[in-house]
């Protein structure tokens, strides 16, 4: 008679304890990344002021450019020299590139105060993105300031870096067996709206792009879960889909003053987000499509400290 209840209650726990464990995880992986990348780009900011100063120097003692040929040619480092007031440009090492192209376009968004600094993203006509972080600093000869330096930074290599570090927490909580766990959690929130708790996996992945978020829809056995899968993963807003929700909010927010700019693209993921969950119940009531989700059948291994051999295995695999 007390078997029932038990069960009942055993379950519960089960999910309840999943879902805390899943959440200390999650949590502990964002923070270590935000902090490893946060801590990197100030580091990066306080030593390219440093430059900026040091090269100031050489080229009032000197006159030597803040710049090597190679670095301009490369488009790693870069520098524009300006009089105290900006009124005349005094040395131009942008070069000739599409990268040099670009900052003087965006010569609104360079930093405007002294010994400051700032990220700058950009993108070309021809799709290709650029990343640099920029900073100004003045350049003094004894008491006299004579110029302000700015000087640009090619950030690519810490941003893949980055990428790198976030497979790399992702396959430590693949490893520990929380990964697996999502699915068996979500199920019963994802059959709600007609999806299986195996579709939550292919939705994550379609956060960073469609394409391999449609791929991972291979591990669902049932035929119409995987094809609704593959139709809402579609609807996911992804990287490629968040320029066009910036350039959304722009056009809106010089249109109307009442929305706060800066919640305005956030609710435009949201929806999209919620966009997901209402296709999924649409096309869950049509032809194609109707019907209940396959049974969840999945072994759930049990959660173990991340073997570091598998963890770098994996990440190498996916970073190929």
């Amino acid at each position: 008679m007390w078997n029932k209840p038990f069960e009942k209650l055993r379950r519960r726990m089960t999910c309840l304890y999943a879902a805390i464990f899943g959440a200390l995880i999650l949590v502990i992986v964002a923070a270590a990344y935000t902090f490893i990348w946060w801590e990197i780009l100030a580091h990066e900011k306080e030593n390219l002021v440093a430059q900026i100063y040091h090269e100031g120097e050489e080229w009032v003692e000197s006159e030597e450019a803040p710049c090597s040929e190679a670095a301009i040619r490369s488009g790693k480092m870069l520098a524009y020299f300006v009089n105290a007031d900006g009124s005349k440009v005094i040395l131009n090492q942008l070069g000739t590139g599409e990268a040099g192209q670009e900052l003087m376009s965006h010569k609104d968004d360079w930093p405007k105060k002294l010994n400051t600094s700032r990220l700058l993203r950009m993108q070309s006509a021809n799709g290709e993105r650029y990343r640099y972080l920029a900073a100004v600093a003045p350049v003094i000869d004894g008491d006299k300031q004579v110029g302000r330096l700015y000087m640009f930074k090619n950030m690519e290599f810490y941003y893949h870096a980055a990428y790198k570090t976030l497979f790399l927490l992702l396959c430590i909580v693949e490893d520990c067996g929380y990964m697996v766990r999502i699915a068996f959690v979500m199920d019963r929130i994802f059959r709600k709206f007609g999806l299986s708790g195996k579709s939550f996996i292919p939705l994550l992945i379609s956060s960073g792009c469609g394409v391999p978020g449609i791929m991972a829809s291979k591990t669902i056995e049932n035929d119409n879960d995987r094809r609704l899968t593959i139709m809402t993963a579609t609807w996911v807003p992804c990287g490629a889909k968040l320029p066009v929700i910036a350039l959304i909010a722009a056009v809106l927010i010089q249109k109307s003053q009442v929305v706060v700019s800066s919640m305005l693209a956030p609710m435009i993921y949201v929806i999209g987000v919620l966009a997901v969950l209402l296709s999924a119940i649409c096309l869950k009531k049509t032809k194609p499509f109707h019907g209940d989700a396959a049974p969840f059948v999945m072994e759930l291994p049990q959660y173990h400290f991340p073997q570091p051999k598998t963890v770098l295995i994996h990440t190498w695999e996916r970073l190929k």
